[in-house]
């Protein structure tokens, strides 16, 4: 009986540090046409923020971590947890620029480049591997998706009305957890 339970612990441990092959979010595509409501919303969300509680923000993230993942299996919850949270750090700071149709956003001490049409680039992520990236502009958001095989982060960037707040809203998925990774971060602007 112990031997059957062993085997059994094997199996299900190979099955949750194999990578199986996320799903490749859709990232859709803007207009080729010049909308003259970009040039505002750029000239507004260009600029440096910081965070108005690490401690909120660390709080609420890792809230959501927990309710993810407390439908695996007790002995994984730890480790699915710290995984999630090393790979989603509280940043401290959000830079925002746009140069010539790109994106740039800089979460220290990553710098996400690539086109605000949806078109695709690589960037090393936190985990010190290549990752896809994306990002989509409208005259209301900015969004950012960021993929490999083990999963996706999709970052929304909401602006208060009066320029000063940044909000953004984040989603991570993966084959292997039950539900996804929801969860809100706040910054002020500083420049």
């Amino acid at each position: 009986m112990g031997l059957r339970w062993a085997l059994w612990g094997v199996v299900v441990f190979s099955a949750l540090v194999t990578e199986p092959m996320a799903q490749v979010p859709e990232t859709p595509r803007v207009s080729e046409g010049p909308d003259p409501r970009l040039a505002t919303w750029r000239e507004m969300l260009s600029g440096r923020y910081r965070e108005v509680s690490g401690d909120e923000n660390r709080a609420a993230r890792d809230v959501a971590i927990r309710r993810s993942v407390e439908a695996l299996f007790p002995l994984w919850r730890g480790i699915a947890t710290s995984r999630i949270a090393d790979g989603n750090p509280v940043f401290p700071t959000v830079q925002i620029a746009f140069h010539g149709g790109d994106v740039e956003i800089e979460t220290p001490p990553v710098r996400a480049l690539s086109p605000e049409n949806g078109d695709e680039r690589r960037v090393v992520g936190f985990d010190h591997e290549s990752n896809h990236v994306t990002h989509r502009i409208t005259p209301t958001s900015l969004t950012q998706t960021t993929w490999t095989s083990a999963g996706s982060r999709t970052t929304r960037f909401d602006l208060s009305a009066d320029g000063r707040r940044l909000s953004l809203a984040i989603e991570i998925r993966s084959p292997r957890l039950p539900v996804p990774v929801r969860y809100a971060m706040h910054y002020h602007r500083v420049e």
